[in-house]
């Protein structure tokens, strides 16, 4: 078993879903380097020479000023290894290239939880639980997600489970559905809630529509992605629309 470290700071990429292709899912043969919705809002991304991830910044303009989140990775024989960012870090427990385990850790490093994965015989997350080392009172003391595919390995569904008690159920928090995707390849790298997982591919093409539901099964919001392509097929703007919202936005793809 290799152990490796990360950071804990890692926001969410956007995700959605057209068309289903029939060919399981891979790295793309282009690399991304920037995704950017102007000059000062981006998430940007350096490789090494074997293609492999090196830092991931994200940078916004919030009411505060300009938040700036970066973080380091490094490999021993291709297998992230260690990571870190001034938010905190996160030592990985990996079986072969898959992570398995991570301990998310506070600057001055104490435990902040503890992550197991789990996946399926065709290397696809499907699910992750998390049990908080130190949870207040009234806070969560586990959580869980689950992940289901479409047969071309496209992200079909993830719920959400949270479990106020040591002793008691997992309950249904909400859930995510991709319902649409494109045919055309989808550069963006894979993240499971707050943690990198380079084995992981969530989405090969591009998302078009992904819906939200409350526990109680009701919709509460649709987000939906509009894309121009490049040349060699790869998404060159991508419009984001949020149905609570009258202003959509254009994000802008850079490779290398």
């Amino acid at each position: 078993m290799r152990y490796t470290f990360m950071s804990f700071g890692i926001i969410i990429m956007l995700l959605a879903s057209c068309k289903k292709p029939v060919n399981e899912p891979q790295r793309p043969l282009k690399q991304v380097t920037k995704i950017s919705s102007s000059p000062t809002d981006f998430r940007s991304f350096t490789y090494d020479a074997n293609k492999l991830l090196t830092n991931h910044t994200i940078q916004f303009i919030n009411g505060n000023g300009t938040s700036v989140m970066s973080v380091n990775y490094s490999y021993v024989d291709g297998v992230i290894n260690t990571a870190g960012a001034p938010g905190g870090s996160v030592f990985y427990e990996t079986e072969g290239k898959q992570v398995k385990v991570v301990r998310n850790f506070r600057p001055m490093g104490s435990e902040i939880s503890v992550i197991n994965y789990s996946y399926n015989n065709k290397g696809q997350l499907i699910e992750w639980r998390e049990k908080f080392s130190q949870p207040e009172p009234d806070q969560p003391k586990e959580s869980k997600q689950t992940f289901e595919y479409y047969a071309d390995g496209n992200v079909k569904r993830m719920m959400y489970y949270l479990k106020m008690a040591n002793d008691g159920p997992f309950v249904l928090s909400g859930s995510t559905v991709y319902d649409q995707y494109d045919r055309f390849k989808n550069p963006e790298i894979s993240f499971s809630g707050l943690v990198y997982l380079p084995s992981v591919v969530f989405q090969k093409n591009n998302a078009g529509r992904m819906r939200h539901y409350a526990a109680n099964g009701e919709l509460y919001q649709t987000n939906t992605f509009e894309y121009t392509y490049d040349a060699d097929g790869y998404p060159a703007t991508k419009l984001y629309k949020d149905d609570r919202s009258t202003v959509p936005i254009l994000f802008t793809y850079s490779y290398q």
